[in-house]
Formats: structure tokens, sequence, C-alpha cells
């Protein structure tokens, strides 16, 4: 019902980037996963002696839009939740938004809109000595209602999902194994969940035209850590475009419509151990085709490893190697409608404390696509395809970050970063121009309150 998806892997990001990925998070209000909303908040909760432990509820409201006193009228986002903790072995939850346009609030109203999610939640748990079992699911509806005062035009569409898994938690090997199903039909609209952080036809804002202004070239996976034009702040009614390059798997999170299939999750130790492992694999296909009977089928895998290695030689200065990475592959079996788009990317990092609290950091991210997909063309809110067009891809990006880092506290440090930035376009042919490269030097000086 509301949940700010990231936009591609970064999970076990160096420090290099991830401390410029910070600063956009931080400039772009992106705290976590949450949307920042201005309006009204309460919450409470309730604590019972038997029967029940405690019953909590929070509810919000928030204007997204304001009126332009023309043809746009307000648009409200306002929902809710409550959570009940039966117990140590229970608890369930209920969810609720409505993102609407109010009527009466301009002069001449074009259109009236309504997106409504309804959700419920639960996790069973027992345990068994030191390994804990859990069950765990979440399923939900929408209703979609647009009309279109100038033509008399109504439409209304239905959506479902359901998110159903089970885990293995075990304390005594730091474990922890979890398997999920989950099925969203195609008609499922949720704003609050499928908004994505980034525009991905937005034209970068650094080094727009190179080789002498012969080249106008695209967003890269650089400045999707850097660029702050790229980003969104506000909830969207209409799924938003992507690039299936970096994502294609979700491009809306798990809240992305006509998906179904099934993930395997595999986490082991944690950042403050010697060891950190992750492990996830998507197994999923479309439930419909989209403009065609034939389906697509995705597969993916991500993860990763940070190992602390001063624990592993028994120093106390700091040393952090993280390897992370990502591999996601399309296919449509067709005929000249076939898709087959493959994707991977590679991130390794190394932060090493030379003197107590001053680091050097070191990063590098290699990013490769290579296949053939469609790109749609949606009509305003109802999210209807109208177009489907052909696009051929084969890529590679490479960025390698340097920088040094003294931290006065955990709260407050300075950084200096060199960055060199190549992207490498393999069809020659098509796009001559499509190689350059980039070299950027960062200060920033950072204080958290």
């Amino acid at each position: 019902t509301l949940y700010n998806n990231q936009e591609i892997y970064n999970e076990f990001e160096s420090d290099v980037f991830a401390l410029r990925r910070n600063v956009m998070n931080y400039e772009n209000f992106n705290n976590g996963n949450n949307w920042r909303l201005q309006g009204m908040q309460t919450n409470t909760a309730l604590k019972f002696n038997k029967g029940i432990e405690a019953i909590k509820i929070n509810a919000f409201g928030t204007r997204v839009r304001k009126t332009n006193f023309i043809d746009a009228p307000d648009r409200l986002f306002i929902g809710g939740d409550i959570d009940i903790t039966q117990s140590k072995y229970l608890e369930v939850g209920a969810n609720a938004v409505n993102l609407f346009d109010v009527v009466g609030t301009t002069n001449d109203t074009l259109y009236s809109y309504q997106n409504s999610v309804f959700t419920g939640d639960y996790k069973v748990n027992y345990a068994v000595n030191e390994l804990k079992l859990s069950a765990f699911g979440e399923l939900g509806m929408s209703k979609f209602i647009y009309n279109k005062e100038t033509t008399n035009e109504s439409f209304t569409t239905d959506g479902a999902f359901v998110d159903l898994g089970v885990s293995a938690n075990s304390k005594k090997y730091n474990t922890i194994l979890s398997v999920s199903y989950r099925s969203v039909s195609d008609q499922f609209n949720s704003p609050g969940a499928q908004t994505r952080r980034i525009f991905a036809g937005n034209a970068p804002g650094l080094f727009l035209n190179g080789q002498n202004g012969n080249l106008s070239r695209s967003q890269n996976l650089f400045d999707r850590i850097s660029d702050q034009s790229l980003y969104n702040q506000s909830l969207s009614p209409t799924l938003m475009d992507y690039n299936p390059a970096y994502n294609n798997i979700s491009p809306y999170g798990t809240a992305t419509p006509n998906r179904n299939g099934i993930t395997i999750d595999v986490k082991t130790g944690n950042r403050d151990s010697l060891y950190f492992v992750h492990l996830k694999t998507e197994l999923l296909a479309e439930g419909i085709g989209e403009g065609i009977s034939e389906k697509r089928s995705f597969t993916g895998i991500g993860g990763g490893f940070l190992l602390n290695v001063n624990k592993l030689i028994g120093i106390q200065n700091k040393i952090v190697l993280t390897t992370g990475f990502k591999a996601e592959n399309t296919k449509r079996n067709a005929g000249a409608a076939s898709i087959d788009l493959g994707s991977t990317l590679l991130d390794v990092g190394l932060a090493v404390e030379t003197v107590k609290n001053l680091d050097l950091l070191f990063g590098i991210k290699q990013f490769n696509a290579k296949g053939n997909e469609y790109y749609t063309t949606r009509t305003q809110f109802v999210n209807e395809i109208t177009k489907y067009n052909p696009v051929e891809m084969d890529f590679s990006e490479n960025v390698t970050g340097f920088g040094i880092r003294y931290r006065f506290s955990n709260y407050n440090f300075i950084t200096v970063n060199a960055d060199l930035i190549s992207f490498n376009e393999n069809m020659e042919d098509v796009r001559p121009n499509g190689d350059y490269k980039m070299k950027q030097v960062y200060f920033n000086y950072t204080v958290r309150f």
C-alpha cells in the first residue's frame, strides 16, 4: 500500500558509491523505504493483560497535489493500518489507502480519479529449540475508478494479489531461509507501492552533450546514484516508464503487476560479525501476455557477501571487503515477437582504515546488458498499453571510484572521491557515437543530526 522501492540492487554497494547515493537519498527525502508526504499522521498503541498482547493503530492524510483552480483538482492520499499482536505465536494486520481527486475543487473538472487498495497480512511463529519457524503472507485487492467528464466515459478495474511464504531462522547458525510465492494480477493498481524513485526518460544533468556536441547521451548507472535531476518526489497514479536493462523482473517492486512465481532467500551472518552473505533467487512469469498470448518468463539471482577482514586477521583497524552481484534474464518464445534480454551487475568494494578514523575507499561497478525487449506507452491513469516500441541493446558500463574519508564521528565526516566512468556501445552500426568517458572529482562534508 505504501512502499518506496529501491531502483536497482545495491545491498552490498561499496562505500565509495554508497556515500554518494546516501546524499541523493537525503536530498530527495528518501528515508529507507518511506515516501516523503506532507500532511497529518497519528498513531496509538493499546496493551492488554490477556488474550491479546497489543494493538497498534496508524492513520494518515496528505495532499499529494494542490488544485490549479482550472482543470486539476486537489488530489488526496489517505490511509491507515492496524496491527494486532496476539502473542509471540501470531500477528495479524489490515491496511487501507485511497488516492483520489476531490471533485469540486476546480471550476472545470475534466476527469475524476480514485484508486483504493485494501490488504491483510499475517505471521505465525513457532520455535523448536534454537530454530524459529514462521509462516507469513499478505493478500489484497485494488479498485480503480476513472471518469472522464468531457466524454462521459467511465473506467473501472479491479486487481488482486497474494504473497505467501515460510521461513526458518536458526540462531545457532545465524541463518535465515525463506521461500515465498506471489501472484499479482495485471490490473492491480497501487500508486503508493508502484511509484518509481527515478524518471527513466529524464536526460542527465551532467555532461549531457559530449564529443564536441555530437553526443546526446541517455542516463547511465552512475547518473542513478549521483544526479539530482533524475529523482521523483511524488506519487504517480500511472505506471511510470522504466528501462528494462536495469530491472525488468520487478520494475515496480514486489507490487509489479502481471507477475507470479517463487522467491528463495538465504541470509547468514550479519554486518557486525566476521561475514554476512545474502543470496536471492526469483523465478517469475507473466500472468497474461502483453500484446500477444505468449508470456514472458523471468529469472533473477542476486546477492553478495561482506567480509570484515580485520576480524579475520585479528587487527583493530577496520578492513571491509564487499562484493555484490545481480543477473537477470527475460525470455519469450513467440516467433518474430520473441524476447531475449540478459543483464549482469557486479559491485566490488574495499574500505581500509589506515590510521584511526582515516579510510581509503575503492569501488568498481561493472554492468552489461544485451538482447531485445519492448518499451511500452500507456494511457494516462488507465494504464492501458497503446504502443509497443521494440528496442535492441548491447552495451557495457564501468564505474571506478577512489576516495579518502575522515570520520570525526559516526555522524560527521569528510570525503574526497574520484570517479572514472566509461560507457561502451557494442552496436556501433546503429549508434556510432555511443561510446564515451567521464571523470569527476567530488568533495563532500556530512553532518548528521
